[in-house]
Parts: structure tokens; sequence; C-alpha cells
């Protein structure tokens, strides 16, 4: 089979999608989204090209699949509450990619991310029962990422079912090296507040990361910015020198071509990025 290569075509579509997503109108990003994933599959199936990874290295557009993938996943999630046809779009999208996702990265943001939006996704559409177990799947492979456990129980949160979100979220804690542990007290906190337990909310010690209280970070940077504060009043304070500083000289800037790399980084053509203003060159 020959390689179909609609390069030009899925990056407009993509391009289309994302004024949409500017203007928060989720709903017509996803179905232009839609258009682009349908050409990427045809043409990854027809270049056999077996990884996403694979299908990037040779996709000139201006942006990569794997990058655009997790951004079309959350409008999907988006445009649920709009348009329930969208959640079975999640689901398939979601299962497709993690299809073309070799064994090596299933354990990358973008996987986990897409695995808790299958999850989640059932337990909108009011399959509680497939919804649980894809959550009981991907915490039982990855227990310590905390997100899996905060999706999970969030899910019961909202259906005010407190009692099986706080059950949820203290096993978690228990978890030894659980990520994202002052997210997970947070929503603990919540969850306690929302059902009237004001005790053992308070009783909650938020830390970060580092395992330091919320209360001594905010101590520490009150003094910071009482220093920073004295700082600026005595440079306020301190006379203006009269002599005069001899401006450095402006180097010149070389053109730069409007299909070269943009310099700052983004990882799209100069003309669609910092020089789009500009006139041509």
């Amino acid at each position: 089979m020959s390689k179909i290569k609609n390069w030009e075509q899925i990056d407009d579509f993509m391009q289309d999608g994302y004024k949409f997503y500017m203007k928060g109108d989720s709903v017509s990003a996803c179905k232009e989204w839609k258009k682009a994933w349908e050409l990427i599959i045809l043409a990854m199936d027809s270049g056999n090209y077996h990884t996403i990874e694979d299908f990037d290295k040779d996709f000139d557009g201006l942006e990569s699949v794997f990058n655009w993938s997790s951004e079309y996943e959350m409008e999907l999630g988006n445009s649920i509450s709009n348009d329930a046809s969208f959640a079975q779009t999640r689901i398939d999208f979601c299962t497709e990619y993690l299809n073309r996702v070799p064994d090596s990265d299933k354990g990358d943001l973008n996987s986990l991310n897409m695995r808790r939006a299958i999850a989640e996704t059932y337990f909108r559409m009011g399959m509680e029962d497939k919804g649980e177990k894809e959550f009981e799947s991907l915490n039982d492979e990855y227990p310590t990422w905390g997100w899996g456990w905060i999706g999970w129980a969030d899910e019961y949160s909202d259906r005010h079912d407190y009692d099986k979100a706080i059950k949820l979220l203290t096993h978690a804690l228990d978890i030894d090296g659980v990520e994202e542990k002052d997210i997970i007290q947070e929503r603990l906190k919540d969850v306690y507040q929302a059902c009237g337990m004001n005790d053992k909310a308070d009783s909650i010690v938020i830390e970060d990361h580092s395992g330091i209280p919320l209360s001594e970070i905010k101590n520490v940077a009150n003094e910071a910015k009482s220093v920073i504060n004295d700082i600026t009043n005595r440079i306020a304070k301190t006379p203006e020198r009269k002599e005069k500083v001899k401006a450095a000289p402006i180097p010149k800037k070389d053109k730069i071509p409007r299909n070269a790399p943009c310099p700052c980084g983004s990882g799209k053509k100069y003309k669609h990025c910092c020089g789009k203003n500009q006139t041509s060159v």
C-alpha cells in the first residue's frame, strides 16, 4: 500500500480547530480535530507507521500529534456537557491513541491521562461499572500516580457519595511515594467540608511536594515580600545619579526567513508565530 501523505490537510484541520479552541468553542474545535484524527489514522495505516512517535518524525505540521492529542482529549471532555455524542468520541479517540503507543510509553503522562479520561467518561455516560473497572486497572498498575486516585474520587464526590470519595483519598495517602500528595489532601479536605465534617477538614495539614506545610511556605513568602518591599523603598529613596550612561549600540538583526523555525523555540514556523505580524521577507 502506498503512503498517503496528506500532511497539509491534517495541519489545516488542526489549525482550524485551534482557532475555535482559542475562542473557547470546544465543540467546533473538536469537530475539526476529529477530521484531523481520521486523516492521521489513514496516513499512519497507509504509511505503515506503527506508533505516533514514528509518525511525528515525518509529519511536518505546525504542531506534533503527540502534543496536540492531549489538547484534543481535554476539549472532548469539555464538549460532553454540550453534546453527549462526544463522550463516545472521547473513549474511541483515547483507546485508539493507546493502541498506537509502544509498551515502553504506556506509563507516560499522555497515556495515563488517556486512561483516566476513558474511566471518567464512562462515569459521565452512566456506565459506572465500566468506569470503576477502568480506574481499578489504572490504579493497580500505577498506584503512585496521584491523579488516578483524584480522578476516581472526584467522580464519587460529584455524585455526593462522600464516603466512597473519602475511602479512595485516604487510601491514596497511605500509599508510599504517592505523587500529588498535596492535591489529594486538598481534595480530602474539600470532601470533609462538603459533608459537614469540619473537624476532620481542619485536622488536615496540607503539604507541598517537598513535605513542607503550606502554612510554612506562606510565612516564608510573606517574609520575602517584606524584604523585597524594604529594598524597593530604599532604592526609591536613593538620590538619582546625575552622570549619563552611554547607551550600548543596538546590534543589527538579520532577517528571519518566514519558513524558518521561530527563534522563540515554539517549534512553529516563524511566519505562524512571532513573525505573523511582520511584513513579508
